[in-house]
């Protein structure tokens, strides 16, 4: 299942970023006879479509299941992609890449269906290091069509469509209807998640509220801020590495392989990192992605062509954000320990367990007897979701 959806998103990926190797190959303002403002807006129209449409297209998701809603959004966010390569006008381009953002798959909260809260750090790393092996895979295949831009896009959209008959064949709408299991695999794969949240069955009131819950949680806007403001330089370099490049004197040709290196590294780092550290979930994840959609939007404008080659205000930007998300998650990872910590002390008051003055030092100790304490109680259940007692975030 990971592989096939990490593929896919690979795929997704470089139908997006395919107009950022096509600009250097001529697809650009310069082609459109536009400002390069006009242009940039237009390519970002895409941003915009995903603010719309993710979080109606989560909740399709959860009706449909992504076994069948995935494919559809595959086949017509390809042809879309394909259309970039006809567009002969700012307006045209800015219209098509609107209409590729109504197209936004829900593979983030598919994958934690099918894992536990310990297990997902690693899978979602592994789907999010994806980013730049697109970027990557992308840029390393401009080479075949430096001169013919349009090519670059139609190679780069139909294996996206080969892809959506795969998934068709293989992906289920969860552990409960995998088709490679057994039956005993299917509810063993149910059971092990269900104190922790897991994809099973809840009635339409309890679905409702947990929305609801999603929207009143301040996690959810902590977050949101935090991906925000590191969305704004990922955005930007990932469409403008190759113009950076170019503009410190390599042809395009050169500035599009000498790309391919920074990103295989990032993908490499990310993966290291991550080795070593319902529908409340699906709510929460699209109003997180949609602020991560906005960040897009900023970043895409921070570099304009009028301040080649040395764009010192992109740069300074950049800069400013990487080192604000840096406080950002440090700040938020002190903050989700003190929570923890939190509820570790009234599980221990509940039980009216005391401490001695070295272990009221000791979090490590404090945690070990609070979960010794309810180490036979679920740690989770549908009504109070990650706020249940016996919940721990990981930092």
């Amino acid at each position: 299942m990971l592989p096939i959806l990490a593929i896919t998103f690979v795929l997704g990926i470089i139908d997006l970023d395919n107009i950022g190797n096509a600009d250097v190959a001529g697809y650009n303002y310069i082609y459109f006879n536009t400002t390069p403002y006009n242009y940039i807006f237009a390519v970002s129209a895409h941003f915009i479509g995903f603010i719309i449409f993710e979080i109606p297209s989560n909740l399709v998701t959860d009706i449909l299941g992504l076994h069948v809603w995935l494919p559809i959004l595959m086949i017509c966010w390809s042809i879309t992609s394909m259309t970039q390569a006809a567009c002969t006008t700012v307006v045209q381009l800015g219209f098509v890449r609107f209409l590729i953002a109504a197209y936004p798959p829900s593979i983030v909260a598919y994958i934690g269906s099918f894992y536990s809260k310990n297990e997902l750090t690693l899978r979602y790393s592994v789907i999010g290091s994806l980013i730049a092996i697109g970027g990557a895979l992308s840029g390393s295949n401009i080479w075949y069509f430096i001169d013919r831009f349009s090519m670059v896009i139609y190679n780069e959209s139909i294996p996206t469509l080969i892809m959506a008959l795969i998934i068709v064949v293989f992906l289920t709408r969860g552990p409960g209807n995998a088709r490679l299991f057994t039956p005993e695999e299917r509810n063993f794969a149910i059971e092990r998640l269900k104190y922790e949240g897991g994809n099973i069955e809840i009635d339409s009131d309890l679905a409702k509220a947990q929305v609801k819950f999603a929207l009143t949680d301040i996690l959810t806007y902590i977050y949101t801020v935090v991906l925000l403001i590191t969305a704004i330089p990922f955005f930007a370099l990932n469409f403008y590495l190759p113009t950076l490049v170019n503009q410190l004197g390599y042809n395009d040709f050169q500035a599009q392989l000498m790309v391919v290196p920074p990103l295989v590294i990032s993908t490499i780092f990310m993966l290291l990192n991550s080795w070593s550290g319902q529908y409340k979930r699906n709510t929460m994840t699209a109003i997180i992605l949609t602020a991560n959609q906005i960040g897009g939007i900023i970043g895409l404008s921070i570099f304009p062509a009028t301040d080649a080659p040395s764009f010192i205000m992109g740069s300074s930007i950049c800069l400013a954000v990487v080192i604000l998300s840096s406080i950002s998650v440090i700040a938020l990872k002190f903050y989700l320990e003190l929570l923890n910590k939190k509820r570790d002390l009234t599980i221990l008051a509940n039980h009216n367990y005391k401490l001695n003055d070295n272990d009221l030092k000791d979090n490590k100790r404090i945690r070990e007897i609070a979960m010794k304490l309810v180490e036979n109680e679920p740690k989770y259940d549908e009504v109070l979701c990650d706020k249940h007692l016996n919940w721990r975030y990981i930092t």
